[in-house]
Formats: structure tokens, C-alpha cells, sequence
């Protein structure tokens, strides 16, 4: 325990020390930009580039997947990610418990880490026959995870920074809903591609799920204006640029 306990207390200084040391710091969002900023690390070293990606690997994979099941389909929202707390599950399962209409909910994460947390949040899920719960998937699994599902709800209640599974999502054509909050206001265009809702706030979740379900047009012009997301080789290249800039000086 006390060796654990220093860890934590020395985490922060030796995070410094380590990108202090660094030519070239690269931040995927100007959120995370500014919290290295704040942190006493110099601006003109910091880039900002998003993640890259195979977006046209999951692409493919859900279109080969996705097929007249999702015309017959409840609306279906989704979460996936580990079930704590600060991913914020409960408040989908809280939000379901608000809304009316033909939607479902399909719940998807390690349930492990915190049961005191899970274990509560998984029997609410379940007094509710619209919510699925289901544990996580294999890699291999994405493309059919991502297909079951037509919104991602991401509602997280701290600082994300770029969740991959936002831009899978994005890769698979999916609408975002998700907190107002960190990097996520950058990668959700709000009222473009998706929405953003108050962070913690369940009512707030639910008035959007609501309005999704009652207002199926919403639905369609948010797919459409879905973007993909940098390709796995355009990240490389902006790597590799700094690798040759760093070389030279």
C-alpha cells in the first residue's frame, strides 16, 4: 500500500521531468494542450494532432454487417467502455428510465474493476426489458458491436481526452451524444453530427434521447453529416514529420 501511495504522489513530477526532456510534445486535443500548459509546459513545443485510425476497416467491416435488421430495429443507443463510474453508465440506465417510444438501450463493458458500482448499475439496467447488458468485445467483435447499435452515448463525468470509441463510432457512420466536457467538445460537432448534454445530468441525456426517438429526421441529418476520422496513415505522417524536424535541430 505505501508503495502504491507513493506512486501516485510521484506520478505528477516525474510526468514533468519525462516531457520537459521531450523535443516535441503531441497533444490530440487542444483540451489536453492547455492542461499541459497550465502544468508549466512550454506552448511552443506542444503540436496538436488528432488520432488516427483504420476507419475504412471498420467501414467495411459494419457495412458487410448492418443490413435490414437496422429499418426493423428498435432506435437503439449505446455504451461501451468499462462499467465505473466516472464512464458514467448509470446516467444512460437513469436517462432510459425517462423516455418513451420504441428505443432500446445496449449496454457493453468489463464489469470487474468496481462491482460495488456495477453490480448496482447492472440491476437497475436490468429492471428495464429495453436495456441490454452484455460484457465487452474482442477486436475482432467491433464491426458487429458497432452495427447493433445506431447512437453512441459516451456520458462521461471527467476529463476525457479523444476516446477511440468515439472515432470508431465516427468510422461507422454513428451519431454521438455525449458530455459537455473536456476533448469531447471536439469531437462531437454539436447539433452537426451529434449532441452534446450537460455533464451528470441524466434529465438533460434524456430530453436528447427523447427527441431522438420522437424526430427520426434529427436522426438522419446527424448520420449524414458524420465525418471519418483521420486515417491511421495521415497520423503516422504528421508523426514522422516531427521525428525529421526533431532530427535536424
Amino acid at each position: 500500500l505505501r508503495s502504491r501511495v507513493a506512486t501516485h504522489h510521484e506520478r505528477f513530477s516525474y510526468l514533468r521531468e519525462r516531457l520537459l526532456a521531450a523535443d516535441t510534445i503531441v497533444a490530440p486535443t487542444q483540451f489536453l494542450r492547455s492542461v499541459f500548459v497550465q502544468n508549466g509546459l512550454p506552448a511552443d513545443r506542444i503540436e496538436c494532432h488528432g488520432y488516427g485510425i483504420d476507419g475504412a476497416g471498420i467501414a467495411s467491416g459494419v457495412a458487410g454487417v448492418v443490413g435490414a435488421d437496422r429499418k426493423q430495429r428498435p432506435l437503439t443507443f449505446g455504451f461501451f467502455g468499462s462499467f465505473v463510474s466516472h464512464k458514467g453508465p448509470h446516467l444512460l440506465v437513469e436517462a432510459m428510465a425517462k423516455v418513451t417510444g420504441d428505443c432500446r438501450a445496449l449496454l457493453r463493458g468489463r464489469a470487474s474493476d468496481f462491482v460495488d458500482y456495477s453490480g448496482p448499475m447492472i440491476e437497475a439496467a436490468r429492471r428495464d426489458a429495453r436495456i441490454t447488458v452484455e460484457g465487452p468485445y474482442e477486436r475482432a467483435q467491433l464491426a458487429q458491436a458497432l452495427a447493433a447499435i445506431d447512437v453512441l452515448v459516451v456520458p462521461s463525468t471527467w476529463h476525457e481526452n479523444a476516446p477511440f470509441v468515439v472515432l470508431e463510432a465516427r468510422a461507422a457512420g454513428l451519431p454521438v451524444l455525449a458530455s459537455r466536457f473536456g476533448g469531447l467538445v471536439e469531437v462531437v460537432r454539436d447539433g452537426v453530427d451529434g449532441e452534446l448534454f450537460a455533464p451528470g445530468d441524466a434529465a438533460d441525456l434524456a430530453m436528447r434521447l427523447q427527441r431522438l426517438v420522437d424526430e427520426p429526421e434529427r436522426l438522419r441529418r446527424y448520420r449524414q453529416a458524420v465525418q471519418p476520422p483521420k486515417s491511421l496513415h495521415a497520423a503516422v505522417d504528421e508523426f514522422e514529420a516531427h521525428y525529421r524536424e526533431a532530427s535536424r535541430r
